[in-house]
């Protein structure tokens, strides 16, 4: 396996729609490198197969999701035929868990849920909506 290893940690609200492990959740990603740094990110992360399957949405509507993540973060977005992943980049090539690194991690992943959460459960609550109409 290379010598680098990657841990991630998932968040998601217990009793909120639609956050659920592996269907709506913020990652925290720490990336161990060869060199001994390590790059740590956080994010948001949706399964395609959750959003076609369970919600019955359509690429139309995957698009719109995305579209709206990217109006409301200034991060890469990660778009496969699995996932749809913004992320941000905390620290590359950090070599150390410090208070700077502690720091600017949570602040990182606590804009990013304040920013998301409300326009996320709004686009989500919108479209169950219009399949209960």
């Amino acid at each position: 396996m290379g010598g680098s290893s990657e841990r991630w940690y998932c968040m998601w609200y217990g009793d909120r729609f639609p956050w659920a492990n592996a269907q709506f959740t913020y990652v925290l990603h720490v990336n161990s490198r060869n060199d001994g740094s390590y790059r740590v990110r956080v994010g948001f992360e949706t399964r395609k197969r959750y959003l076609r399957q369970t919600l019955g949405y359509t690429e139309g509507e995957i698009s719109e999701l995305k579209h709206l993540l990217e109006s409301h973060l200034e991060c890469e977005i990660q778009d496969n035929n699995t996932f749809l992943r913004p992320r941000e980049t905390i620290f590359e090539g950090a070599t150390t868990f410090n208070d700077e690194l502690l720091d600017a991690t949570t602040d990182a992943l606590k804009k990013m849920i304040e920013t998301v959460t409300e326009p996320v459960e709004q686009f989500v609550k919108s479209r169950c909506e219009d399949a209960d109409n």
